[in-house]
């Protein structure tokens, strides 16, 4: 994976845990049209957009900006 994959990754895991892998992916395959290995730093703002929107369902609203902004920040 990339660097900036795995540094996002990192991020995400901190709420999502074993399903950080299986949700991260599937925002980028569904949301960016790529793969995982191709996610790069062009694609920060619409994967933290994405992160957010997804997040928000699933955690607090405040953790799921908290989470966006880390992303934003890498």
């Amino acid at each position: 994976m990339t660097d900036f994959y795995n540094k996002v990754f990192k991020e995400c895991e901190i709420y999502l845990k074993e399903n950080t892998k299986a949700f991260l992916d599937r925002q980028i395959e569904g949301h960016l049209s790529k793969t995982p290995d191709k996610l790069d730093h062009s694609d920060k703002v619409e994967l933290a957009k994405w992160i957010k929107i997804s997040t928000g369902l699933l955690l607090k609203k405040d953790v799921s900006l908290k989470l966006a902004e880390k992303i934003l920040s890498l």
